[in-house]
């Protein structure tokens, strides 16, 4: 006759249903002492996996639906967004050419790959932003409900809760979460795999096997750079098997989908392979460079939530000191492998990535940050309530007001604080994205169009860094960035326009128009649209007086 599980209690059967008892040995005389310790240290590892209740499926849709109310409230105000210059080459270069042009053409990083695949059926029905942005707005939901997922199993719904409401209100991914490029893809792709990777040894099938190589071609077939995080994924999925059956075959056995589909992603990018070495030999190398890479993507990350890395740090210890159990807990290794790993790939692989390509990070981050408001909260109402048992319900509620009160005002001071940082002339940061800020040049381009159909002539001055995304407005109307034809005749008037964000670089627009150096400082701003100002003469200039002022 089988039997339950040892010491499984009623609570247990009640609030665990989602977890794979192996319960199905004799416990007569039948049953071996190695059998009887491998079941009880399944036990141990199942009851690590989740101290909290399993809430019921309504009960998970309701705080799901009140934990991205802000994300998305955020993330949806920016569908209709001019595309900046990154986005405006993955549209124009990539996604609107066809699937066969996009999976051998790679001149630049810009072509994230899978996404330009995914993106080319939304090219093909209308390249306005609204339309483009859909897909982001899709990976970002499948990012928050797969967090969501992770989290549930990290800690039960107040983890789960409070994971998306670090998540959502972190400033670097609402920068990415709705662009127009694969940061947003591969985030949601590892979110995807950080639920994969929850799952408990004894509930992997055939079905995760696949699941997980198919998540990790697509990781990886998305970003090259996404194959150190996929590498973190497999060995941190490898010491989570290991530590809980401690068998040598169900160790490797874990690592193989992350290894074959690593191996897919690799032979996916053959026909580009001689364009991804030689881009990535034009980097140069240097262990400094990629730790100053590295801390500045953590620095920007943690920009205003520092006290959430800091309570994280201190939690995290705590309940490492106090435990009675020494070995590594399953969140512990998913946390440390995802953040340390990924920099000793890029060190071994002698790669220096661009800050940015570390947003994978950000659903790592927002689990442990999540976990440790959690730990907090239940410590805190049990020294001031030591009778009292607190429920989910209301931690889940007290830690989403936390990060709710501290987040908010940043995020909506983020603007003003965009425009000040935008003055100094720069923005190379994964926090001060400056299409935040207004970004417009659409409005630019249609103040041209307006002086082009009423026939006059116009000559358009701008930074380098701003050609792509305003050409790629012209262009869409088929108007070039200067209307001079060569037999334009010397008193023909000439409207101008001077376009700059933050101080414009006069010398480098003289050196580009011809033009006088102290008479572009002459220009009087006519509109601030909070990224641009437009700089313009008082009227009209003839075609013989701008001859007059250049330096050829």
């Amino acid at each position: 006759m089988k039997t339950d599980t040892p010491c499984q209690t009623e609570f247990e059967r009640l609030h665990l249903p989602y977890l794979v008892y192996s319960a199905d040995i004799n416990a007569g005389e039948n049953s071996t002492a190695q059998e009887l310790r491998s079941l009880a240290r399944m036990r141990r590892s199942q009851l690590r996996y989740s101290n909290t209740g399993h809430p019921g499926p309504f009960v998970s849709l309701a705080w799901l639906c009140l934990s991205v109310v802000i994300p998305l409230t955020f993330s949806v105000s920016h569908l209709t967004d001019d595309l900046w210059y990154d986005e405006a080459v993955t549209v124009g270069m990539f996604a609107s050419r066809p699937v066969s042009e996009i999976v051998t053409s790679y001149p630049f990083p810009n072509n994230h790959v899978l996404f330009s695949i995914l993106l080319r059926p939304f090219c093909l029905f209308a390249e306005e932003p609204f339309s483009l942005r859909m897909l982001p707005l899709l990976c970002t939901l499948v990012t928050l409900c797969a967090v969501f997922a992770t989290g549930t199993r990290w800690g039960g719904v107040p983890v789960a809760s409070c994971t998306v409401g670090v998540l959502g209100c972190n400033q670097v991914f609402l920068n990415y979460c709705m662009q127009v490029r694969g940061y947003t893809l591969s985030t949601c792709l590892m979110a995807i795999l950080l639920w994969l990777l929850a799952a408990h040894p004894s509930e992997r099938s055939g079905k995760r096997f696949c699941a997980v190589l198919v998540s990790v071609w697509a990781f990886v077939y998305t970003l090259p750079t996404n194959l150190a995080f996929a590498v973190a994924g497999g060995i941190a999925d490898m010491i989570i098997a290991g530590n809980v059956t401690r068998r040598y075959s169900t160790t490797i056995l874990a690592g193989v989908p992350w290894a074959v589909g690593c191996l897919a992603a690799a032979i996916s990018y053959m026909p580009i392979m001689d364009e991804l070495r030689a881009i990535g030999a034009t980097s140069v190398f240097s262990v400094t460079h990629l730790t100053e890479t590295f801390v500045a993507f953590f620095f920007d990350l943690c920009r205003d939530q520092w006290w959430l890395a800091a309570l994280t740090i201190a939690v995290g210890t705590r309940a490492w000191v106090r435990q009675r159990d020494r070995r590594l807990d399953w969140r512990l290794i998913c946390l440390v492998s995802c953040l340390a790993i990924p920099w000793l790939v890029f060190l071994s692989l002698q790669a220096v990535p661009f800050a940015r390509n570390f947003v994978p990070v950000l659903p790592v981050f927002a689990l442990a940050a999540g976990w440790a408001v959690v730990r907090f909260w239940r410590s805190a109402i049990k020294m001031a309530l030591p009778r009292y048992s607190s429920s989910d319900g209301l931690v889940a509620a007290l830690s989403l007001a936390l990060i709710a009160v501290v987040s908010l005002p940043q995020l909506q001071s983020f603007e003003t604080r965009m425009h000040q940082h935008l003055l100094t002339g720069n923005n190379e940061s994964t926090y001060f994205v400056h299409t935040r800020c207004q970004f417009s040049p659409a409005y630019v381009v249609n103040m041209v169009r307006n002086v082009a159909a009423e026939r006059k002539h116009y000559l358009l001055l701008f930074s380098d860094r701003d050609q792509m995304s305003l050409g790629y407005y012209l262009s869409r109307i088929e108007l070039p960035f200067m209307f001079l034809p060569p037999d334009i005749e010397s008193e023909a008037p000439v409207e101008l326009f001077l376009v700059a964000s933050g101080p414009p670089d006069y010398p480098a627009l003289a050196e580009k128009s011809g033009l006088s150096t102290d008479w572009l400082k002459s220009l009087p701003i006519v509109e601030d649209t909070g990224y641009f100002q437009i700089y313009r003469p008082a009227a009209a200039v003839p075609v013989s007086n701008l001859k007059q002022l250049t330096q050829l």
